[in-house]
């Protein structure tokens, strides 16, 4: 068992030696050192900002706790479709929407529609 040992110190010195110089190790990235409270905010900010036409994700999330809360003051049913549809909806606008303003066009529909 030493040989083999002895034996993989050896080639891993020589491989070593074989490589030249190596490459400076990277420097560490911004993100690498941010904090769990800086994470989330920046992803807050990133989920809040996402938009479809004039529809944002946060005026979404209110339209849907009003409706919830409409749902158990008046226990109409409606309102709990309406409040799940508009859940829902805010997945459609995570996922399909623009960063920024996304007052400039609808990408989705300008690729859907793409001729």
């Amino acid at each position: 068992m030493p040989e083999k040992h002895e034996r993989y110190e050896e080639e891993i010195e020589k491989i070593l030696e074989s490589s030249g110089d190596l490459p400076e190790a990277p420097n560490n990235s911004p993100m690498n050192n941010m904090t769990l409270v800086e994470e989330l905010r920046i992803w807050l900010n990133q989920a809040v900002r996402r938009k479809l036409g004039f529809i944002s994700a946060a005026r979404l999330l209110i339209v849907t706790v009003a409706f919830t809360i409409c749902f158990f003051i008046t226990r109409q049913p409606i309102f709990a479709w309406l409040g799940a549809v508009a859940f829902l909806s805010v997945y459609l606008v995570f996922f399909i929407g623009r960063q920024g303003n996304g007052g400039a066009g609808l990408d989705f529909w300008r690729r859907w529609n793409k001729k």
